[in-house]
């Protein structure tokens, strides 16, 4: 068995101070927690309005589609308090490389130097998109299912572990991943059976959708 190439992670890992630099908490992370400070306190997921006086004195339909986020979200702000939101993104962001690494360590470990600009590159812009919100579960949860589907879809135990994700994204980020989902799920089916060049199209038409 292969060793893990724990250098390489290191490099990945460092490359995450550099996004420190640009860390922010966007402009509804306080709404983010309060919602799911009423999700946890209650055990149940509000069907109407519970936060403007317009909308609980007109009995105001609204449900979050990002409930389990939501829930996520406090625990780590009741847990580590002021240190919530860091430490939340610190987790997604190191989940997120880690399923990057294991997907793609055969090409990774070939040119490390070229590993480390394209990460240094790759990971600073997406920094600008690192905030404590539902999407960052939404980009690990992705990762995932990438590489259950081309690289373990043939263990019976990957299977499960995949369908359980579908069902565990739904209450993390429904509006955004499930399009995602079906995107990712369709090529995988059609990839087997068509041109590796238009594959890739494919694919980089969707991380620019995605990154968008």
């Amino acid at each position: 068995m292969k060793k893990f190439n724990w250098k390489l992670y290191l490099i990945f890992a460092g490359i995450l101070l550099f996004a420190l630099f640009n860390f922010g908490f966007g402009n509804d992370y306080y709404w983010h927690v309060k919602a799911g400070e009423y999700m946890v306190n209650n055990l149940k997921i509000p069907y109407h309005d519970i936060f403007s006086w317009y909308g609980i004195s007109n009995n105001l339909y609204w449900m979050s589609h990002e409930w389990l986020s939501e829930v996520v979200l406090y625990i780590y702000r009741y847990i580590f308090k002021g240190l919530g939101p860091l430490i939340f993104n610190l987790s997604m962001y190191l989940l997120l490389i880690t399923v990057i690494y294991k997907h793609n360590k055969e090409k990774l470990e070939k040119n490390k130097i070229f590993t480390f600009l394209w990460a240094l590159v790759g990971f600073l812009i997406f920094s600008k998109v690192m905030l404590p919100r539902p999407h960052m579960i939404s980009y690990t949860l992705l990762a995932f299912t990438i590489y259950i589907l081309y690289d373990n879809f043939n263990n019976k135990n990957s299977k499960k572990i995949y369908f359980l994700l579908q069902l565990f994204n739904i209450g993390i980020h429904s509006r955004m991943i499930s399009f995602f989902i079906i995107k990712i799920n369709s090529i995988f089916i059609i990839s087997k059976n068509i041109n590796q060049n238009i594959f890739t199209i494919i694919k980089l038409k969707i991380f620019f959708q995605l990154i968008h």
